[in-house]
């Protein structure tokens, strides 16, 4: 079967930092350049997702203002689900939300307890090594240094020979 589908983590793939000025009462949202841009070179054809434990209402507030809100189908967060990375919880959802197949998709993370939440919903999961090393995710079924170095063609290579 044809992966159609990618599904991201939120905090770590895409928000690089959260910066909090209690005293202002202002939040900077700080993300991957280099995310950004890969997720915009991705064709229209494919369904994008994010399955995440952050907090929905910084996804969603984050995405506006990146831009990126019209990329993503489902956005599902911390309030949309009873149980947090390494349950599958999440990714199932995510799955059951677009009518998909865990052999149609792809999860693309950077912890330990999401690759295996994106294993044990039955999807492979490709890690970007901005938070860990390759070592502490060396369960999961690709590995992508960062988004500086693979482009979206790249990326399709990886997901054929693994």
């Amino acid at each position: 079967m044809i992966i159609d589908t990618i599904i991201f983590d939120f905090y770590g793939v895409i928000l690089k930092n959260i910066k909090e000025n209690v005293l202002l009462g202002s939040r900077e949202l700080i993300p991957y350049e280099e995310t950004i841009s890969f997720i915009r070179s991705i064709p229209i054809d494919y369904t994008l997702a994010i399955g995440s434990a952050s907090n929905t209402l910084i996804i969603k507030e984050a995405l506006e203002i990146f831009n990126l809100v019209d990329h993503f189908k489902i956005i599902l967060g911390a309030s949309d689900v009873a149980n947090f990375k390494p349950h599958p919880e999440v990714y199932e959802k995510v799955l059951h939300k677009l009518n998909k197949t865990a052999e149609q998709a792809i999860v693309i993370e950077d912890s330990p307890a999401g690759i295996e939440a994106a294993h044990a919903a039955g999807l492979k999961c490709a890690v970007v090594l901005n938070s860990h090393t390759r070592k502490q995710l060396q369960t999961a079924d690709i590995f992508l240094p960062n988004f500086e170095t693979i482009n979206f063609e790249g990326f399709l290579e990886l997901i054929k020979k693994s």
